[in-house]
């Protein structure tokens, strides 16, 4: 199910080791497209790593600040330690944690970084326009790099059932979907035309992929060709 990393030493939950690098400064965990994977870091905290994502951090946590550093998508259960704050850094923003379990989305399709805070506190930080906010819990900030944060406060549980197995889409364009599905299913798509076309749907992480290309058919009205690794819609 996962990883367990305790002052350079990297073993499986059960206990078994994986390896042992005493003189290790800092460990990077990193998932190929269509994986998933979950870890335990040196203080304890969990981390849940969706497709092409990774962190960095210090095989120990030392100093006044436990520092890592993400990209791409990752859900955080932060262990508590007042004299001790957990800092997370992204291409867009600096999160200081100031509570306990927050999604970090930040694969910038869009040009913008997601966070939503299910429970504590939060500080995001623009680290261009240097805006600052904090969270409370049910919101999401929204970091673009150039305007201020934007908070929102309504439609985001979903965004972080994906470490339960599930994908939630609320009239998502299909063109931004499509970067979904190249990173879940390890593939290219082209929907051409029709990305603009927007998409409700509710799809189990272990659906295969000729189901997911169904279902878009038959609820957008589009048709597929599929080519080794390349999907294209048919014009």
């Amino acid at each position: 199910k996962g990883i367990v990393s305790n002052e350079g030493a990297l073993g499986y939950q059960d206990g078994t080791t994986i390896a042992r690098t005493e003189n290790a400064k800092t460990i990077t965990l990193s998932t190929p497209a269509a994986g998933q994977f979950q870890a335990r870091l040196p203080d304890g905290t969990k981390v849940w790593l969706n497709a092409l994502s990774s962190i960095t951090y210090p095989a120990a946590f030392t100093g006044s600040e436990r520092h890592i550093q993400l990209k791409g998508e990752v859900y955080l259960d932060v262990a508590k330690n007042a004299k001790q704050p957990f800092v997370i850094q992204t291409d867009q923003q600096r999160i200081e944690v100031l509570g306990t379990s927050f999604n970090v989305n930040s694969y910038n399709d869009d040009g913008r970084t997601y966070t939503t805070l299910v429970a504590g506190s939060l500080r995001v930080t623009d680290t261009k326009t240097k805006h600052q906010v904090i969270l409370s819990p049910g919101q999401q900030a929204i970091v673009n790099g150039k305007d201020l944060i934007e908070i929102k406060a309504s439609g985001i549980e979903d965004s972080y059932t994906w470490k339960d197995g599930l994908y939630v889409l609320h009239e998502q364009p299909l063109s931004q979907y499509a970067l979904k599905i190249e990173r879940w299913y390890d593939v290219k798509v082209d929907m051409g035309a029709y990305g603009d076309r927007r998409f409700s749907a509710i799809i189990p992480r272990d659906a295969k992929l000729s189901e997911v290309l169904q279902a878009i058919e038959l609820k957008s009205n589009v048709k597929f060709i599929r080519e080794g690794r390349r999907i294209t819609v048919m014009k």
